[in-house]
């Protein structure tokens, strides 16, 4: 597994992914169970970004094949994945995969392997897919999200809502 990892938010390929919702044309897929503490990072993500980002937003909650038409209907050059994902890192820590980097647990809480999922929207919207993972620290059923999850959130939201004050209109919609 060689992707990159990051506990304050920077580097080059979560730069890339911000550079990629900076030019428009981007589709970020809030995956997760908000009831499960730090599984709903992905929903929680995308509900702080709703209204302030160039990215159109998407919560596909837990049912993230149901999506797929709608995935693909958006009709975006890059579709970015955030979920809370086991890569054996400190929780908190933010990873950016392409498919042939996804981490074996990757597909853990999914009822359809994520790598499967990846690689039927990459045919169905010809879309550069990525999967942006937030390493979990507790998925306990009704526990509080914990706090270095919660930070991770916090500091995407600022990228990525930073990103729409480059001049140009900014979407943010939630499909």
């Amino acid at each position: 597994m060689t992707a990159q990892q990051t506990q304050t938010c920077s580097g080059p390929h979560l730069e890339e992914i911000v550079g990629r919702v900076r030019s428009g044309g981007t589709l970020l897929v809030g995956i997760g169970n908000t009831m499960f503490a730090d599984d709903g990072a992905g929903p929680h993500l995308v509900y702080r970004l709703k209204g302030r980002t160039r990215a159109t937003v998407l919560n596909a909650g837990d049912s993230l094949e149901a999506y797929l038409g709608k995935i693909a209907e958006a009709g975006e050059k890059t579709v970015v994945l955030v979920d809370a994902v086991d890569f054996g890192s400190s929780p908190g820590t933010v990873a950016i995969f392409t498919r042939d980097q996804l981490p074996s647990a990757a597909s853990g809480t999914h009822r359809v392997p994520l790598g499967l999922i990846i690689d039927c929207l990459s045919r169905m919207c010809s879309a550069e897919v990525y999967l942006l993972g937030i390493q979990p620290g507790c998925t306990q059923l009704g526990a509080d999200m914990t706090a270095a999850v919660g930070r991770s959130i916090e500091c995407l939201a600022e990228l990525l809502s930073d990103a729409r004050r480059t001049g140009s209109s900014g979407r943010g919609v939630m499909i």
